[in-house]
């Protein structure tokens, strides 16, 4: 029997199978034509350098986020004035470590949300825009950021006791106040990217509504944070003012005379607000008291003021 001859391309390939090319024998080669297709399928991937405007998009985005940095660190020095505020707040050196780790949950959990926010519409080609992308793209950072700010510091200081709390906290100055700057950045861009998908797909109207209830409800934040760094509990500090109007009686000391705010509030309110500050202040010297007792096992608590500040030990 004469040996089989297999013939090179010149053969028509059988039973409708392309040929993909005679092999180095000279054999041709039948392949199954869904290995063609996906051969087909695997392209090279291109970067997309973009346009002029792209690069100055996000050169403006880069531009705002260093700018703020600045402002937020070095000028205004928020971040030390959050973390020392938080300190200065805390009654007992006891419950400092449960008040960060609070603080680091709470913002970190926000943080995991916008990114469950922001991630979907960056991957979403229907209302993908150029100009809305960035600023979202700056909110994923951000977002990331004080996500893994907030777990790196409750991984650190979970084996701290409270003293060593308070150590770690004056190591590092921006432990609180710089999750709450980066969550802070976070949402900013996230409002600007909502006001420019407005400008896009509503209209000028629309978004000329949007943009002023955003800067109105932005002047609320910041008076309230305004408010919430300057409070102290000490009645003696020149910032008591603040709530000292509600310690005075509303039935004895002239409304003319308290602070401003007692004008959001009715002398049934204020009656309300006195009468729950005295009760406080009765539990919390009755428990100042206790503490002090010569046969108290934890004499290391004996420190506080009946106003609710901080005393620190010698």
């Amino acid at each position: 029997m004469p040996p089989l001859e297999f013939q090179s391309s010149a053969t028509p390939p059988s039973a409708g199978l392309p040929e993909l090319g005679p092999a180095p024998n000279g054999v041709s080669v039948l392949v199954d034509p869904r290995l063609t297709e996906c051969r087909s399928a695997i392209q090279l991937v291109y970067v997309e350098l973009g346009t002029a405007h792209v690069w100055i998009a996000a050169g403006v985005v880069l531009a705002w986020y260093l700018l703020f940095t600045f402002i937020a660190i070095y000028v205004l020095k928020l971040m030390p004035m959050i973390t020392f505020g938080v300190i200065e707040h805390q009654t007992t050196g006891e419950q400092l470590k449960e008040t960060v780790r609070n603080i680091w949950t709470n913002v970190g959990l926000v943080g995991a949300l916008l990114l469950t926010i922001t991630a979907p519409v960056l991957m979403n080609d229907d209302i993908a825009e150029v100009t809305t992308e960035l600023p979202i793209l700056g909110t994923l950072c951000m977002g990331f950021a004080a996500t893994l700010e907030c777990v790196v510091h409750l991984v650190f200081s979970e084996a701290l006791n409270h003293v060593g709390v308070l150590r770690y906290l004056a190591a590092n100055f921006g432990a609180i106040g710089g999750p709450v700057i980066s969550m802070s950045f976070a949402t900013f861009n996230l409002c600007i990217s909502v006001i420019l998908w407005c400008m896009i797909k509503v209209g000028l109207p629309c978004t000329m509504l949007i943009g002023v209830i955003f800067v109105y409800h932005a002047v609320i934040l910041i008076g309230n944070f305004n408010n919430g760094s300057k409070f102290t509990p000490n009645r003696h500090d020149k910032d008591a003012w603040m709530w000292l109007w509600a310690e005075a009686d509303p039935e004895i000391a002239p409304r003319k005379l308290t602070n401003a705010k007692v004008l959001f509030c009715s002398k049934r309110q204020h009656r309300v607000l006195h009468a729950r500050l005295m009760d406080a202040k009765t539990a919390h010297t009755a428990l100042m008291k206790f503490e002090q007792e010569p046969n108290f096992s934890n004499p290391s608590s004996q420190q506080g003021r009946e106003d609710g500040a901080c005393v620190p030990s010698a």
